[in-house]
């Protein structure tokens, strides 16, 4: 769903909520492995008490 909205170009900020927790049955990719690259410029970042990131993600633009 989010990938979707960044090929749309639709998306402006892309919240992620890191938490330092490690969790069984493997990893899941936030984007598949074959999706062309994006880059996004972090705009802001706090911790929390229990040791969570909150970090606030925009794209940038393209570079050619």
């Amino acid at each position: 769903m989010v990938k979707s909205l960044i090929d749309a170009g639709v998306l402006d900020e892309l919240t992620l909520v890191i938490s330092p927790v490690v969790a069984g049955g493997g990893r899941r990719r936030l984007f598949p492995a074959d999706s062309p690259p994006t880059t996004f410029e972090l705009v802001d970042a706090t911790s929390t008490s229990t040791g969570a990131i909150i970090a606030t993600y925009r794209p940038t633009a393209p570079r050619g």
